[in-house]
């Protein structure tokens, strides 16, 4: 028995970019960390988590952030790293079932690549027959 295949829509809605300073830490700390040579972090638990590869967000401004996501409509968040600095990029989606109008746009969006794809095939081996004369 076949399993029908299933088409799920992403709709971005949103977009959120945090750095360290919209994270919260320096005001809590109450220092001017752009003064400061060094500031070192001292981490009391003995769970190896990723210490290095991140930056506390204080819990009320993350808990705004998904409320407001969730206010203009959207079902899913998704959270990542900032790949340039410390921080995070936080996307809102409203994730679905696709309808059948995107599911045939689609399906006629890889049978068109797949055609492509099959004509540059056989180009490349004409090329090389050609080439081989």
């Amino acid at each position: 028995m076949k399993t029908k295949k299933r088409y799920i829509t992403y709709d971005y809605k949103n977009q959120i970019f945090l750095n360290e300073t919209d994270c919260g830490l320096r005001s809590y700390m109450k220092r001017n960390y752009e003064k400061e040579k060094l500031v070192e972090i001292i981490h009391e638990d003995k769970n190896d988590y990723w210490k290095e590869e991140s930056h506390p967000i204080k819990t009320d401004k993350a808990i705004k952030i998904l409320e407001d996501i969730k206010k203009s409509g959207c079902n899913y968040v998704e959270i990542m790293s900032h790949t340039d600095h410390i921080g995070y990029v936080i996307n809102g989606l409203k994730i679905r079932n696709s309808t059948p109008e995107e599911i045939k746009k689609k399906k006629e969006e890889l049978l068109k690549n797949s055609d492509k794809f099959k004509r540059i095939q056989k180009l490349r081996e004409e090329i090389e027959k050609i080439k081989n004369e």
